[in-house]
């Protein structure tokens, strides 16, 4: 009775922290995973405003950002829109990396997704899907970090209309079925899927973005020939 007593005292998130110890104790590893993403859904809604993209602590400061190009003779326009749609190449990468050859890779990654997504003209658009696959699998935390926020800041004032916006979408569920954004990425990817994303496809994101943070990264890209029945499998 002292026991129970003590059970129905307890908070929700209370008793979700004692459900996940004791399945952690008894072996039940899928358990724990299931009360672990709980948690993590009681967390995030509580502290939501916490992880708005913009106060991502991984970013480069927007100033920083629009004096990458010391010509430029709009920095602060580059500034107040560095995290806005854009069809035009980055100026540096959105997140502070600072090796010169990771950042060229983000730089890549940018173009690929103007190509796929339609806001310059190209061939192929659907092989530069795979190319972004690759340099997420190939690069480190960081820089699948800086993909992550690369998507979400074209889905911020798209004024390309659905088919842009979808086509991003659609790239983010297939980043997320490949690679994870990382522990310092993870929080404000699941607000900003929560806060943006489509109804039809808001609880496959979420739960994909639950999923690939218990898994490691896929081992290879698919082809190009697999990648809509992927999508179509995940929720799409």
């Amino acid at each position: 009775m002292e026991e129970i007593e003590k059970l129905v005292g307890l908070s929700g998130e209370g008793l979700l922290k004692m459900q996940y110890k004791r399945a952690h104790e008894t072996g039940q590893a899928q358990r724990a995973i299931e009360k672990e993403i709980e948690l993590k859904e009681l967390c995030l809604e509580q502290f939501r405003d916490n992880f708005v993209f913009e106060k991502c602590s991984l970013l480069r400061d927007p100033v920083e950002y629009a004096n990458t190009k010391f010509f430029s003779m709009h920095r602060e326009d580059a500034a107040t829109k560095m995290l806005v749609h854009s069809n035009k190449n980055l100026l540096t990468s959105l997140t502070r990396l600072d090796d010169t050859a990771v950042i060229k890779e983000a730089l890549n990654s940018f173009k690929c997704i103007l190509g796929y997504c339609g806001d310059v003209r190209t061939t192929y658009p659907e092989t530069l899907a795979i190319s972004i696959l690759e340099i997420g699998l190939e690069g480190s935390g960081w820089l699948k970090a800086e993909i992550f926020a690369q998507l979400m800041k074209q889905l911020c004032e798209n004024p390309g209309g659905g088919f842009s916006k979808d086509k991003v979408w659609k790239l983010i569920m297939l980043c997320l079925l490949h690679f994870s954004p990382g522990d310092s990425m993870e929080n404000f990817v699941q607000i900003f899927i929560r806060d943006n994303a489509p109804e039809r496809h808001k609880d496959a994101l979420i739960r994909q973005c639950h999923v690939i943070a218990y898994e490691q990264a896929a081992a290879c890209v698919p082809p190009v020939s697999m990648m809509e029945s992927m999508l179509r499998k995940a929720g799409f």
